[in-house]
């Protein structure tokens, strides 16, 4: 739908334009479902468009693990999903997942460790953090904040 068609207020130049054509960028949503499959409140005339057909940019993801080995609450038919298959992003528990897991980079004795193995206080979650953003995470004994 146009702008007008859905009674929104947008530029004047953007009035008759769908979203596809007048190129907005939205919150990230499943990539292959509408917002209405996936339950998420979009401008009207988005509402029934994929975050692909919206041209949406979707942020990275945890590929190969599935909601329920994340601890993500997802609505329940995507539960035992991996994100490659629900497109997904969501913030990552990494307590108790190893730095190879986590998709981050520990110093080498503790990659393929969890957190709470080596007593190690880690950041609950990774929101919107790109991992290869993150050098390294200090010992236990020099514990430092994840970067912001």
């Amino acid at each position: 739908m146009t702008a007008n068609q859905a009674k929104i207020k947008l530029p004047a130049h953007l009035q008759d334009m769908t979203a596809n054509q007048a190129k907005i960028k939205l919150p990230a949503h499943l990539q292959d479902m509408t917002a209405n499959q996936a339950k998420i409140k979009l401008p009207a005339h988005l509402q029934d468009m994929t975050a692909n057909q919206a041209k949406i940019k979707l942020l990275i993801h945890l590929q190969d693990m599935t909601a329920n080995q994340a601890k993500i609450k997802l609505p329940a038919h995507l539960q035992d999903m991996t994100g490659n298959q629900a497109k997904i992003k969501r913030p990552v528990l990494v307590q108790d997942m190893t730095g190879n897991q986590a998709k981050i980079k520990l110093p080498a004795h503790l990659q393929n460790m969890t957190a709470n193995k080596h007593q190690m206080k880690l950041k609950v979650h990774l929101q919107d953090t790109v991992p290869n953003k993150i050098n390294h995470l200090s010992s236990k004994n020099n514990f430092k904040q994840w970067p912001t």
